[in-house]
């Protein structure tokens, strides 16, 4: 379980899915100072209809050593419905 006051914790997870493959996942938890930070360096503006990050659980599939194969999916209130989500997407 991630300490939700902390920065940038992330934890990898293995979702097999109903084919029998087995996919990596990353959960992590972004905070506002982290959202901000991250808007702020991607340009995004919510008046140009980017998606701004807010607080909260996300995840997307990632290999180890590697960067995401996805879009960060999220926000999700907790580790456990972020987890939910990657489970029947992954399983769509």
């Amino acid at each position: 379980m991630m300490n939700k006051s902390t920065a940038r914790d992330t934890v990898q997870i293995t979702i097999q899915s109903q084919d029998g493959y087995s996919t990596p996942v990353w959960i992590t938890y972004l905070n506002d100072s982290d959202c901000k930070e991250f808007n702020d360096s991607e340009g995004l503006l919510e008046s140009q209809g980017d998606r701004i990050y807010t607080a909260g659980f996300y995840w997307a599939v990632c290999h180890p050593g590697c960067i995401p194969d996805s879009d960060f999916s999220g926000p999700f209130a907790s580790e456990s419905v972020a987890e939910s989500d990657a489970k029947e997407w992954l399983n769509s």
